[in-house]
């Protein structure tokens, strides 16, 4: 017969085995917590004292949520009914860990009464939450039936709105340690935005609210999240399809973070870059002729973060709506169709079961009218019609979308909430192959949807920006086509990365044909083919030779395409991750943007443009043996001033030694053209 910690072992290795041959991670998750499970049943029965029935075995934490994984902490509380019982049970408790230690298990314990856990709900959040989490285990039921409804009685008469404040204070400090996107290039599959503790706050704003109640026992087969996927409370705000969805991405997180806790041989929730590879290969992604197993892992990977992170904020704003803002308000407003303003919200005058495309496009415009946000109820709304939408096309929706193209301020964000709620993708359908779309690489940050979004926020912002290129913005006729660049500069980077700049072409004539944008076509067509040119001219090719300026600008054409390359390659590149812009960077761009500036606007030959660098030239050499003689000996300034006499007969002069003194030159972006001489 086995003993105790064979079999524990044994079970252990079955549920490796079981995770290999490709469960999912809820089933090993089941798997895992009943193994536990038995093993505290059985060392709390076999104990051998005849008061043990004075403790309640309680799981919190994960382990009450029936979530382990294979190196997650085991959080375990010893429960007893109040202080007078502590003597009698605090031996047991010693008793009961000693031997659960035994089995090298790396558990956290506390022993307490129901009055000190109660006590929690004011003086310690992190603790209160895993009290939310607590599962009865084995030992006194009573004390645990009593225990659960003075929990239910304390949270129904807690302050609420308190309540939902530092939860979504406490998300927003994680999110800005962790990663507030669901995009990032290393994310942490627990504490990321989209990670798996959105899907946990989402579980406490439920039940530390009243809105779900604490269960006695639930289901053996459901951990206490899969269940409330399944409750009224959800449905009543989400799709049944889109919780499905969730469950998938759930059970997908707790697969890979298996497998990582398993690579590391240790509680490891860091998906670094060159662990991905190991993980896709130990989850058995294959390549194929597109896209690398890894890069397939991976947008597997955004596709869930997306789905949890859109539950978490969605939960979190039905909390904000019902417990911080005011229940009713004096200030509604009515407005067009079916919308009212409420405290800087936009919300539904009556109850409606479903939006148009074109309703749908009037509540963005309105929340940038009206600097105003969704109620939780329209986006319910919208995100629920999001199916039945098709592509824009008809005359009224395509003019509605160009009006909010062409608003002075929050167009991207707009866009932003447009992608959130899946109705870019039906909006435009050529979309969809940009979200969660990666290139497994350090010098990509985010995925191609998170990238594009960025760059028009990027270039949104350049209205308020002093520098040059906010000053170029503020001269370009219309914002939208810039916008539209932005939108559509890698929308064919699914297809084929490789020459995606030329691809794109056509995928965007289509759209915009679309859209109705014929006014602005061929600038913007121009934009998605040479978006990476300008980049590629200034940092590879040699800025001193004019005739790299002068085939530069004839691809350009005018200065009205030259202005718009220039914004575009610049918000391209800040975009992509923080440390691909610098200024050198800046310098350079800026360079080839004034001097391919000058050859347009004063439609310079090549000729004229080469007699205009020599006088620069001359200009700039003689500033600077000005300079130089300002601050050399009598014998170097004699040198120099030979060396000017040489240049204003027009000779050749190369820089002289100096009689070999020791010479350090400096040069700032003001003389950057010096560069080229030496």
């Amino acid at each position: 017969m086995k003993s105790r910690k064979e079999w524990f072992n044994s079970e252990l290795h079955k549920i490796i085995q079981l995770h290999r041959r490709g469960a999912g991670g809820l089933r090993v998750a089941i798997a895992l917590t009943k193994r536990l499970d038995s093993l505290i049943k059985s060392i709390y029965t076999s104990l051998h004292r005849s008061d043990k029935n004075l403790i309640a075995v309680v799981a919190l934490g994960g382990y009450g949520r029936k979530e382990l994984c294979f190196s997650s902490d085991t959080d375990v509380m010893f429960l007893i009914k109040d202080d007078s019982e502590k003597a009698d049970a605090a031996p047991i408790v010693g008793d009961l860990v000693h031997d659960l230690l035994d089995f090298g298990l790396n558990i956290g314990h506390s022993f307490r009464t129901i009055q000190e856990c109660l006590e929690f709900a004011v003086s310690d959040l992190e603790t209160w939450n895993s009290l939310l989490e607590s599962r009865f285990i084995c030992g006194n039921r009573p004390t645990f039936s009593h225990f659960r409804a003075s929990l239910q009685r304390q949270i129904h008469a807690l302050d609420k709105g308190s309540y939902v404040r530092q939860l979504i204070k406490t998300t927003e400090l994680r999110h800005e340690k962790y990663g507030d996107s669901t995009k990032l290039l290393e994310p942490n599959i627990k504490h990321s935005a989209g990670g798996l503790r959105d899907l946990h706050t989402v579980l406490w704003l439920q039940r530390g609210t009243g809105r779900t109640k604490i269960p006695a026992l639930g289901p053996e087969s459901r951990t206490a999240l899969s269940q409330l996927l399944k409750s009224p409370s959800l449905r009543v705000h989400f799709s049944q399809r889109f919780l499905r969805d969730v469950h998938r991405s759930f059970d997908f997180l707790l697969r890979c973070r298996n497998q990582m806790h398993l690579q590391a041989e240790a509680l490891h929730d860091t998906l670094e870059f060159n662990l991905q590879r190991q993980v896709a290969e130990a989850l058995q992604y294959r390549a194929t002729t597109k896209r690398t197993s890894v890069e397939r892992f991976m947008h597997s990977y955004y596709v869930a973060a997306r789905s949890l992170a859109q539950l978490a904020q969605r939960t979190s704003r039905w909390a904000e709506d019902r417990f911080i803002k005011p229940s009713a308000s004096e200030h509604v407003k009515p407005l067009n169709g079916v919308f009212v303003l409420q405290d800087s919200t936009i919300g539904l005058k009556r109850n409606v079961k479903s939006l148009s495309s074109e309703a749908a496009l009037r509540a963005f415009l309105l929340a940038i009218e009206h600097h105003a946000s969704f109620s939780h109820q329209l986006e319910d709304l919208l995100s629920r019609s999001a199916s039945k939408y098709h592509y824009l096309r008809s005359e009224q929706e395509t003019l509605l979308f160009r009006e909010l193209l062409n608003k002075e301020h929050g167009v991207s964000q707009a866009i932003h909430r447009m992608s959130d709620l899946g109705l870019l993708a039906r909006w435009i359908p050529e979309w969809k192959g940009l979200v969660a779309f990666f290139q497994h690489n350090q010098y990509h940050f985010y995925t191609a949807d998170e990238h594009t979004l960025m760059v028009l926020a990027h270039a949104e912002g350049l209205a308020e920006n002093q520098n040059t290129f906010g000053q170029v913005f503020r001269t370009i006729p219309r914002r939208d086509t810039l916008y539209l660049a932005a939108l559509l500069h890698d929308i064919a980077k699914p297809i084929r990365i490789g020459d995606h700049e030329i691809i794109g072409v056509d995928v965007a004539r289509a759209i915009l044909k679309r859209l109705r944008y014929t006014d602005v076509m061929a600038d913007v067509l121009f934009l998605v083919r040479n978006h990476l040119l300008m980049e590629q001219v200034a940092f590879r090719r040699n800025l001193s030779d004019p005739q790299t300026i002068v085939d530069f600008a004839s691809r350009c054409s005018t200065t009205h395409r030259l202005d718009l390359l220039y914004l575009l390659t610049y918000v391209d590149l800040s975009a992509v991750n923080k440390n691909v812009w610098t200024d050198w960077k800046g310098m350079l761009l800026s360079e080839l943007y004034r001097r391919a500036r000058e050859i347009l606007a004063g439609k310079l030959t090549s000729a004229q443009f080469e007699q205009v660098e020599a006088a620069r030239h001359k200009v700039a050499v003689q500033e600077m043996v000005s300079e130089l003689t300002s601050t050399l000996s009598e014998d170097q300034a004699r040198n120099a001033h030979h060396m000017r006499s040489r240049g204003d007969r027009g000779n050749e002069s190369p820089i002289p030694s100096f009689h070999h003194s020791p010479l350090s030159l400096f040069s700032s972006p003001r003389n950057a053209t010096f560069l080229a001489i030496l």
